[in-house]
């Protein structure tokens, strides 16, 4: 078992031995290449994964538009909780970027460990409960900060996303057109040579 789904888990509550065994147990490893799909739309969602190594983005279709609403890296839980968690078809798709070292849980190993033991049924409430607040925060700062903002932001939170996400899934995540992201890397760097200076 891989010590850093242990150590998630147990920021939010210390787990028993018995329970770190009980998640040996349904845990899989898997590794998938770039540009693979986890999941693809119009899709159930049968499995919650933990990131070990890699970038996974969600991919939410609209009127052949693609739009990024979030992406994860190292040590987030990914899956499309909606579609897991009301047994329906995906309304989004969650594709690699890069080579993916993964752990996966299965919806029915899930109910498993829920019906054995209640802690894990608030694990997972606390995992879905964290993805919902950073939507919520998303939500805050598309409404109340500017493009400007909202990108210093975003590259002060992950130093090196640029190297890790490409520009066009940058610019759609931040809400903006690809130009306006080239304009506001030029200033940010302006800034950066000026405070060097």
């Amino acid at each position: 078992m891989n010590t850093r789904l242990i150590q998630k888990f147990n920021q939010i509550i210390p787990l028993t031995l018995e329970q770190k065994i009980d998640l040996q147990r349904v845990c899989e490893y898997e590794k998938l290449p770039k540009d693979c799909f986890l999941l693809e739309h119009g899709k159930i969602s049968n499995h919650v994964y933990f990131i070990l190594e890699g970038t996974v983005i969600c991919i939410h279709y609209s009127n052949g538009k693609e739009i990024i609403p979030w992406f994860a890296f190292e040590n987030d839980f990914v899956n499309s909780h909606f579609s897991f968690i009301h047994r329906q078809p995906s309304v989004e798709s969650l594709f690699t970027l890069s080579d993916c070292h993964l752990l996966s849980i299965s919806y029915e190993n899930l109910q498993y460990l829920n019906r054995k033991d209640p802690v894990w049924n608030k694990l997972f409430y606390s995992v879905v409960e964290g993805y919902y607040l950073e939507i919520q925060e998303r939500l805050v700062s598309l409404l109340a900060q500017s493009a400007s903002e909202r990108y210093d932001s975003l590259i002060q939170q992950y130093p090196d996303i640029e190297q890790r996400l490409k520009l066009g899934h940058i610019a759609s995540f931040l809400g903006i057109t690809q130009s306006t992201l080239s304009r506001l890397r030029v200033g940010r760097s302006r800034r950066q040579h000026l405070k060097k200076s």
